[in-house]
């Protein structure tokens, strides 16, 4: 990672990381082949970001990865040194079978209209911890509640907007 890749990074997940063992993805014949395949069997030529472990895999051909994006990806990172390798089958699941991205938003570039899913999250279970009302929502969720924290609270170039329902969100992978 860069240093405005970690200093963008930290203002999510802090210290939370040894940023040095997370790496992106390299111009490579073996990224190519990937997303080929991704983009083919999607019918989609904008391939979709996805992590292994602590490398967060992207077709360097569709240009830099965004900062949002990346923030959304070093969440499965966050994931993956929570639970272990599992966070893989799991956001494939959601991703495939479950419920997919959507945590209840209207827009899924800032989250908006999701903070009342958020909030119900948190009212209808409050016997749970933040990390348990966290967990109610699937990998991919969860991941998009931690971007629209960012893109809600630091991206410059949207009005800026009200972001309390992400905040005990981002408090669990914040350290």
């Amino acid at each position: 990672m860069t240093d405005i890749e970690i200093a963008e990074a930290r203002l999510i997940y802090g210290n939370t990381f040894d940023y040095s063992r997370i790496f992106f993805a390299q111009e490579s014949l073996l990224n190519d082949i990937i997303f080929g395949i991704q983009d083919w069997a999607s019918g989609d030529p904008d391939s979709r970001a996805f992590v292994t472990n602590t490398l967060v895999n992207f077709d360097v051909n569709d240009g830099p990865l965004d900062f949002p994006t990346m923030i959304h990806e070093l969440c499965h990172v966050w994931q993956f040194e929570d639970a272990g390798p599992f966070y893989m089958a799991e956001a494939i699941h959601a991703q495939a079978w479950g419920q997919g991205y959507n945590y209840g938003y209207t827009d899924g570039s800032n989250g908006d209209n999701g903070d009342d899913d958020l909030e119900d999250a948190f009212t209808n279970n409050p016997a749970l911890s933040d990390k348990e009302v966290f967990e109610l929502f699937n990998r991919e969720q969860q991941a998009e509640i931690i971007m629209h924290y960012y893109v809600r609270r630091y991206d410059e170039t949207r009005p800026v907007n009200e972001y309390a329902a992400w905040q005990p969100f981002q408090n669990i992978v914040f350290s």
